[in-house]
Formats: structure tokens, C-alpha cells, sequence
């Protein structure tokens, strides 16, 4: 339910095994870049400025990804993604 995200914040989700798991926007208020990477940590996928889902039944919200395998999936703000010239293939420091 945030209505903001800072620039640089974000949410990493960590994965116990690679998988393909896609991700969905319900209660979720602003846009946001959703970048999967695999296990080294090499970015697989991004659906950038994924738009909010206000619908009230979560059955309504479309889901984004998870097309490829990933482990960690990282949630920043709408559109840094392309603020950062951040691609498929290249790697992410954490």
C-alpha cells in the first residue's frame, strides 16, 4: 500500500531454488521496474514500469515475468531500471 518508493530503495525477494516466478502488482500503489536475475546474479528479465493493480479481487491483477529461471528478484522504483542503463546479461553487485 505505498504510495511513493525512493530512488534508491527498493525490495529484494530471495528465492531458496532457481524457478520461474512471476509477480503480481495487487495492493501495490506506484509503478515499479521488477528485475529477475539467476543465481550469479545476472539479470534474466525486466518488466519495467510494471503499472499498480487497484482492483479490489486480487484475481484481476495481471501478472508480469517469469519467463525465465530466476532467484532473486528486485523491486525499485518506476523506471530506474532504464535510468541506470541496467540490461539482460549484465550483473548486479549485492
Amino acid at each position: 500500500f505505498r504510495t511513493s518508493l525512493a530512488e534508491n530503495r527498493g525490495l529484494l525477494f530471495l528465492h531458496g531454488r532457481p524457478g520461474r516466478y512471476p509477480y503480481w502488482m495487487h495492493n501495490v500503489r506506484v509503478p515499479l521496474d521488477i528485475i529477475w536475475m539467476d543465481k550469479e546474479r545476472r539479470i534474466v528479465e525486466i518488466s519495467a514500469r510494471t503499472p499498480a493493480c487497484l482492483e479490489s479481487d486480487p484475481a484481476k491483477c495481471p501478472h508480469y515475468g517469469g519467463q525465465a529461471a530466476s532467484m532473486f528478484a528486485l523491486e525499485v522504483a518506476g523506471g530506474m531500471s532504464d535510468r541506470h542503463g541496467l540490461r539482460i546479461g549484465q550483473t548486479i553487485g549485492f
